[in-house]
């Protein structure tokens, strides 16, 4: 039996860390080295550090960052060998769980040329692409970068953060074009619809994973005080 892969998609301030570690709670197994905790995300990030070091390469090998995406075409020419190598010997990808994850916002451009990385014949890949609407995702940062002005991971501007916003999007156009020729299973989530039905979507994503068994285990993780549209 193949071992399950989960890809957590979605640009900054959209609600992946929540969904990610909801996932967790489900039975997800996320690594032991991933980005934990901070004041402005209190309950984590889980975003594995050696994925995070790859996409940083791949994007700075392109010309660019995460802040000032690289052209799509730029991100594609980088070295097929160099990203199928290292993505490859992730640690968080040889764990012996029988159903890993990974999430980091870079992946929204970087995914499309690490697909073809991705063993298919040992990994059967479910994806959640978590969404949320341009305006909302900028009023959240703006919130953010008041309340976190040490911060140095999103954009200071409104004109950047569209261009920005443009970029990763493009990308994850790009991307999903591949997930439907491989046929990737593929859960599509607006933020705004969880928030309304946190209940629903929970036993959905639960359904969407195939570990309904696990549902008691998310009870007490979605805090809407923490995570309501007042605080980001």
């Amino acid at each position: 039996m193949n071992k399950k892969l989960l890809i957590v998609l979605g640009f900054y301030r959209s609600g992946t860390s929540l969904i990610a570690g909801l996932c967790n709670k489900l039975g997800v197994d996320f690594g032991n080295n991933y980005v934990k905790s901070a004041k402005d995300n209190p309950k984590g990030f889980f975003e594995d550090k050696e994925l995070i070091n790859l996409n940083i390469r791949i994007l700075k090998e392109a010309g660019g960052g995460q802040l000032r995406p690289p052209e799509f075409e730029k991100i594609i020419a980088v070295d097929n060998e160099m990203m199928y190598n290292e993505f490859n010997h992730l640690d968080i990808l040889n764990q012996k769980s029988s159903f890993i994850g990974i999430k980091d916002p870079r992946l929204c451009l970087t995914l499309f040329p690490l697909m073809f990385s991705i063993d298919t014949n040992e990994f059967d890949i479910h994806i959640i692409m978590v969404n949320r609407p341009h305006y909302a995702v900028w009023q959240s940062i703006e919130t953010w970068n008041k309340a976190f002005p040490q911060l140095k991971d999103l954009p200071k501007c409104k004109d950047d953060f569209y261009k920005m916003f443009g970029a990763y999007k493009q990308s994850l156009n790009r991307t999903f074009n591949i997930i439907r020729i491989y046929k990737f299973r593929l859960f599509n989530l607006w933020l705004h619809d969880f928030e309304e039905k946190p209940e629903y979507y929970i036993l959905e994503i639960a359904k969407f994973l195939d570990l309904e068994k696990n549902i008691e285990n998310t009870k007490g993780w979605y805090e809407p005080q923490l995570l309501g549209r007042k605080e980001y």
